[in-house]
């Protein structure tokens, strides 16, 4: 019985990690585009005022700027804007944000904006109930059937 409830814990856990591999990165793409978008509206107002006394952040890293000038352009602009590109590296995805704590800023960001996906989150508690049936009540893993409502919702 004990070999089975293994078998479903490995089944759940590489479950989760084929659609961490193949989905966040496309996950937290689109979570920071619609970050940003809410952002631009937000910060509309200080971006326009920004703009009527003629700063600019053309040809400037963000290495340069202040640490509330910088998280301003991760949020409005989001961590592909050119100020946090570093220019003479071969990789293309290689950010430079200037700031330990917008580097941290933005990796919670991402790491939220995976944990708050639906299949994510479903795949994360499918694999907590493979562990509390092996290890607590087998009457755990019933609720697993939920799973095939999840999949065949007909």
């Amino acid at each position: 019985m004990k070999v089975l409830g293994y078998i479903q814990l490995a089944t759940a856990i590489s479950l989760l990690i084929g659609q961490l591999i193949t989905r966040a990165h496309l996950i937290i793409k689109s979570e920071w585009r619609a970050y940003v978008e809410q952002n631009r509206i937000k910060y509309q107002n200080l971006l326009n005022s920004k703009k009527d006394e003629g700063e600019s952040y053309s040809n400037i890293k963000a290495k340069d700027l202040s640490l509330l000038d910088a998280r301003m352009i991760l949020l409005t602009q989001g961590p592909d804007a050119n100020e946090f590109m570093i220019d003479d590296c071969e990789d293309p995805n290689k950010r430079d944000f200037g700031h330990v704590i917008l580097r941290l800023e933005y990796l919670w960001s991402s790491f939220s904006f995976v944990l708050s996906n639906g299949t994510i989150m479903f795949l994360i508690i499918y694999a907590v109930l493979s562990v509390l049936g092996l290890f607590v009540s087998p009457i755990f893993y019933s609720m697993q059937l939920l799973d095939v409502i999840v999949r065949f919702s007909s």
